[in-house]
C-alpha cells in the first residue's frame, strides 16, 4: 500500500527578517518547495497577522509541481515607525487548493528615513611648520536616505587648529554634500 502526502516547506532556515524604512516599499522574497510527487495547485499566501503600521502584499505562485522550488516574493510598505526595541512578527500562512499549508513567520522593523554622513577622504596625515598654516579641504556628503539635521564639527580644543568653515552647518538633503 501507497499513499501521497501534499505538502510545502521553506528553503533554508533562520527568520525572515525585513528592515524597512518608513513610506518606501520593500520588496522581499521567500524561497519555497514542493517535497512531494503530487503537484499543488491555487499556492497564495494569506496575512494571518501584521502590525497596523503595514501595508503587505505577496507575488502568486499558482501551481507548484513536484520538487519545485519557487520564490515568493512579498512588498512591506510601512507608514510608521516600529514603536520601541522589539521586531513586530507577520504571521503568513500559504495554502494550496489540496489542503497543503504552511506558516511562515516574518520579522518587521520600521525605521524614519535618515541622513548619514560621508567624507571623500578618510584621514589627514600631515607635518607641522611653525609660523605657517596649512589649509585641508574635504567633502561631507549625505549618502543616507533623509535629511541629516544641523551638523556641527568639532575639532580638538587646541590653539593651533581651527576651522575655515562655520563649525556648525545646515542641514544636508539626501545626496548633497558641502566642503
Amino acid at each position: 500500500v501507497s499513499f501521497d502526502i501534499y505538502g510545502m516547506e521553506r528553503v533554508g532556515s533562520g527568520y525572515v527578517t525585513c528592515e524597512t524604512t518608513v513610506g518606501e516599499e520593500y520588496v522581499g522574497s521567500i524561497e519555497l518547495k514542493n517535497p512531494g510527487n503530487l503537484p499543488l495547485t491555487g499556492v497564495k499566501a494569506e496575512v494571518l497577522s501584521a502590525p497596523a503600521n503595514c501595508k503587505i502584499s505577496f507575488g502568486e505562485i499558482g501551481t507548484l509541481t513536484p520538487t519545485q522550488e519557487v520564490s515568493l516574493t512579498y512588498s512591506i510598505t510601512p507608514s510608521e515607525p516600529t514603536k520601541g526595541n522589539d521586531w513586530e512578527k507577520i504571521e503568513v500562512r500559504l495554502t494550496s487548493n489540496e489542503g497543503a499549508f504552511i506558516d511562515l513567520p516574518l520579522y518587521n522593523y520600521s525605521r524614519l528615513a535618515s541622513g548619514q554622513l560621508r567624507t571623500n577622504i578618510t584621514d589627514i596625515n600631515t607635518t607641522m611648520t611653525k609660523g605657517s598654516s596649512r589649509v585641508y579641504s574635504f567633502k561631507i556628503i549625505n549618502a543616507g536616505k533623509g535629511e541629516t539635521g544641523k551638523i556641527t564639527l568639532s575639532l580638538p580644543d587646541v590653539g593651533w587648529m581651527k576651522s575655515l568653515t562655520p563649525v556648525e552647518m545646515g542641514s544636508l538633503m539626501h545626496g548633497e554634500e558641502t566642503e
